[in-house]
């Protein structure tokens, strides 16, 4: 998914130490800066801290967490270096949990997988029965060429043999489902994608999903008097480091007035 960090730094005593995600504990205590993402699930140890967790939830704009509060593997911190303490074994976090399913999925098979399974059962000896008889039957029967018969009775074996079909299935569904992984989309398995013909109406619950998540800045209202482009050009100047989008909108629309420090 390419979502996690190669190692993240991780504070010990007190002595920081640049190590790998795969060597992290449940208990240590790692520091991660802003625009760095999470390479374990972790519990908050600041007071508060706020990060983007669009990577799993779709939701665009950064959710605050408090202390105490548990931070899934993979959410991006937004603003601010944040301390935390790691909750997940190695192997067993947000992210490796979604690898499960998107594996899981593949293993589920669509009816029409399940059928064309049973069908070659009985059709791939069927016709395999068919071809002899037409190789044999005319030439013992009836004094037929044998060259002749045999030439038919392969070509007939070629024709019928469900190759394409019993193969098509199977690689046409994985295929999508790999696609929608790509895409964002999980689907769980080929039973649930074959569901999705029939489906009339959609509903989307998370913010991001159907639009950009970028916050633009529309208005400004001075509740002191002061106006408005020296408070924008101080508003930008105070977000200025910052990641969080709405930071980032504000120092947008400084920039576009030429107000930006």
């Amino acid at each position: 998914l390419r979502i996690r960090p190669a190692g993240p730094d991780a504070g010990q005593s007190e002595l920081r130490e640049e190590v790998a995600a795969d060597a992290l504990r449940p208990g240590d205590i790692i520091e991660i800066a802003p625009g760095a993402r999470l390479p374990a699930d972790a519990r908050l140890l600041d007071a508060l801290g706020a990060f983007d967790e669009s990577a799993l939830t779709g939701e665009s704009i950064p959710v605050e967490r408090r202390a105490g509060d548990k931070v899934a593997a993979g959410s991006l911190a937004a603003d601010r270096v944040v301390r935390l303490e790691v909750v997940s074994e190695p192997g067993n976090n947000a992210i490796d949990r979604i690898l499960h399913l998107i594996e899981e999925a593949e293993t589920q098979r669509a009816p029409i997988e399940r059928f064309i399974d049973r069908f070659s059962r009985w059709y791939t000896p069927a016709m395999m029965l068919i071809a002899l008889l037409v190789v044999m039957v005319p030439p013992l029967a009836f004094g037929q060429s044998w060259d002749e018969w045999v030439y038919r009775g392969l070509a007939l074996l070629l024709i019928g043999c469900p190759c394409a079909l019993v193969i098509s299935t199977p690689a046409a569904v994985t295929s999508a489902l790999a696609a929608a992984t790509r895409q964002g989309a999980l689907i769980k398995g080929g039973a649930a994608l074959e569901r999705l013909a029939h489906i009339d109406t959609v509903a989307f619950d998370k913010t991001g999903t159907l639009t950009l998540g970028k916050p633009q800045l529309t208005e400004l209202v001075s509740l002191t008097g002061q106006p408005a482009s020296e408070l924008l050009a101080s508003a930008a100047a105070i977000e200025l480091g910052s990641h969080h989008p709405l930071a980032r909108a504000v120092v947008a629309a400084a920039t576009e007035q030429g107000l930006a420090p």
